[in-house]
């Protein structure tokens, strides 16, 4: 991760500091055991057992990783002073804290993945050890907060960038298209794999966002691999879906302006070799639109299918019911 900042006289504190700060491996190593967790083109790597999104409204003391939480329950948690937390993502939705603010002094200049950054690292009143890395040139931050130095400085050194994450997803919406499924039914039959890639689509009324957003697509917001019997449980879901698409919802519920309708979700089937076997995109945030699309055929979104889709997430989301159709199912 770059240099290291390491001067003479250093008492054990000092030292322990220096250390966290300092590379203390590969750049965007995985220790054995470990996982990668990401968001916005950026992921890290943390401990296999730590939670996902266990943080604000209702946290518990577990550790935690934290990318693109979504949408929140207003109300206030403490954050325990043992708590162990990875958080990553756009700045302003990751440093917001009073433990942040604690992080002050010269930071090391490095680089993740060959982009600029900055490091700096520092023991807080609580005892846990806090290190933080910024690319500013991608508004992008990672906080780690452990009870262990040697923890935290292996998690500041797994921070890298990516344009594939570690669950098979392209980290730009624009990378991602749907199709490539054969066959007479809607999704593969029997994915060894899904990996579920979610954009955090929906309806955008800003012009000048509008054009960015035509022009470079929308960043991957959270990402998850489902696998085996959970893979092929979905996919035998998904085959079920009633054809056709999703009626618009009523524009009682719709803001005014210019909305292109962007996928939220893509799904990516592979088989056991990691082959693509097809791409399915699932579109529900939007007021027009809503549907499951293989490329070749519409089917609809319905509540059921879109928690199957979207709880191993772990990120908040919208969907608005429609009012019941005259059969009796969710349009």
């Amino acid at each position: 991760m770059g240099s290291r900042r390491v001067g003479r006289g250093l008492g054990a504190v000092g030292l322990a500091l220096a250390l966290l700060v300092g590379m203390g491996g590969a750049a965007g190593a995985k220790p054995a055991g470990w996982r990668f967790e990401g968001t916005a083109g950026a992921e890290v790597a943390v401990p296999g057992g730590w939670s996902v999104n266990d943080y604000g409204c209702g946290m518990s003391g577990r550790p935690t990783v934290v990318r693109a939480e979504g949408m929140r329950n207003l109300c206030y948690t403490e954050e325990p002073a043992d708590k162990e937390v990875a958080l990553i993502g756009y700045r302003a939705d990751v440093e917001y804290s009073d433990q942040v603010e604690q992080l002050t002094g010269e930071p090391v200049v490095t680089k993740v993945s060959g982009v600029a950054a900055e490091r700096l690292a520092k023991r807080l009143p609580d005892g846990r050890y806090a290190g933080r890395v910024r690319i500013p040139s991608r508004d992008l931050v990672l906080v780690v907060r452990t009870l262990s130095e040697t923890r935290t400085r292996r998690i500041l050194d797994g921070f890298r960038l990516a344009r594939t994450d570690a669950k098979g997803c392209p980290t730009e919406s624009k990378r991602a298209k749907a199709g490539g499924v054969k066959g007479a039914k809607f999704v593969p039959a029997a994915p060894a794999s899904v990996s579920l890639c979610y954009f955090a689509g929906g309806e955008y009324t800003d012009p000048e966002y509008v054009a960015d957003l035509k022009k470079h697509g929308l960043k991957l917001a959270a990402s998850h691999r489902l696998k085996g019997a959970k893979a092929r449980a979905l996919a035998t879901a998904l085959s079920k879906a009633r054809p056709g698409p999703n009626k618009d919802a009523p524009k009682s519920q719709c803001a005014d302006g210019v909305r292109p309708v962007v996928p939220d979700l893509a799904l990516i089937f592979r088989d056991k070799a990691g082959k693509r076997l097809g791409t399915v995109f699932a579109t529900f945030q939007s007021c027009k639109g809503r549907r499951l699309d293989n490329g070749k055929r519409k089917a609809k979104v319905t509540e059921k299918l879109l928690f199957l889709m979207m709880d191993p997430l772990k990120v908040g989301y919208s969907w608005s019911a429609l009012p019941a159709a005259k059969s009796g199912g969710q349009g």
